[in-house]
């Protein structure tokens, strides 16, 4: 319960009536998203314009690493991995800048895990709270370790 305590907030405004499984879709959608961004940003060559020889290598690596996390969270939400990234976010992964990328996602972690301690506590579903609570902190320690240099 003190796990829950930690991110619970009464004062958000949650949606008592969403359930545990449209929760894990939503979730399991996001990776998807993010595995197929970090597939195209590897596949696209020097999508760097001005960048030396080190920031393309190191972007290379970080892209690497993030379709590795992406490919990780799938299976904690029970999705499995494609074995083609979607094409629509072809724009995305061609665009992609890791650094602020992390810097949003972590706070978006933050407030995920803030809401769903608050909707696991107000609904009653503790053990799916500390259960999805748990994906989400193994979430943001995997990118935040991707983020090395």
């Amino acid at each position: 319960m003190a796990f829950l305590d930690d991110y619970y907030n009464p004062d958000i405004n949650i949606d008592v009536t969403m359930t545990a499984e449209v929760r894990e879709t939503i979730e399991l959608e996001r990776c998807l998203t993010d595995w197929s961004r970090a597939a195209l940003a590897v596949a696209v060559p020097r999508r760097l314009a001005d960048a030396t020889r080190e920031e393309l290598a190191l972007d290379k690596k970080r892209s690497r690493r993030m379709q590795h996390v992406a490919t990780s969270c799938i299976g904690l939400w029970g999705g499995t991995v494609p074995t083609e990234p979607d094409d629509a976010l072809a724009k995305e992964g061609a665009q992609v800048l890791w650094v602020p990328w992390w810097e949003e996602r972590e706070a978006f972690l933050v407030a995920r895990m803030t809401y769903t301690a608050t909707w696991a506590k107000k609904t009653g579903q503790l053990k799916y709270g500390r259960s999805a609570l748990q994906k989400f902190k193994n979430e943001r320690d995997w990118y935040k370790y991707a983020m090395r240099d």
